[in-house]
């Protein structure tokens, strides 16, 4: 079946069991472009990218084009209140994991456009802006 991208993205932050997404092209890491590809996605984790793959069970996605696994090295995902701490130049005890609200559309929209993990920097208005964190676009808590 075909499913509309947000319906897609609600399956993986769900951890849906199996998804097979075939696609006309995937480009993978490596700059590569498989035509045809397929992208199989286990419990919200990608673990087979390969020209062609076979498997019972897994719910379906068509897509022309995907680029699976993309990683957004400076984002704001989910910052609320903002991202730099503006009462004092130095902060280096904000903490952006704190600040972040887990449930927030960012990343659902994060997930939509292909990002797959962030790394969540604090804001550039002070001189030291405080800790950054890593976190899977696909979380929700």
């Amino acid at each position: 079946s075909s499913l509309s991208a947000i319906g897609f993205c609600s399956d993986l932050a769900r951890g849906e069991d199996l998804v097979l997404i075939r696609a006309k092209h995937v480009v993978v890491g490596d700059g590569k472009v498989l035509s045809p590809g397929a992208v199989l996605v286990d419990k919200g984790k990608i673990t087979v990218v390969a020209e062609s793959i076979e498997t019972d069970g897994a719910k379906v996605v068509e897509a022309d084009w995907i680029m699976p696994g993309l990683v957004n090295a400076a984002a704001s995902y989910g910052v609320s209140g903002g991202n730099s701490e503006l009462s004092v130049e130095v902060a280096p005890d904000f903490r952006t994991a704190l600040s972040i609200e887990p449930d927030s559309r960012d990343f659902l929209e994060a997930l939509d456009q292909g990002v797959t993990t962030a790394h969540i920097i604090p804001g550039t208005d002070c001189v030291i802006g405080g800790c950054s964190c890593i976190v899977k676009t696909t979380g929700g808590g």
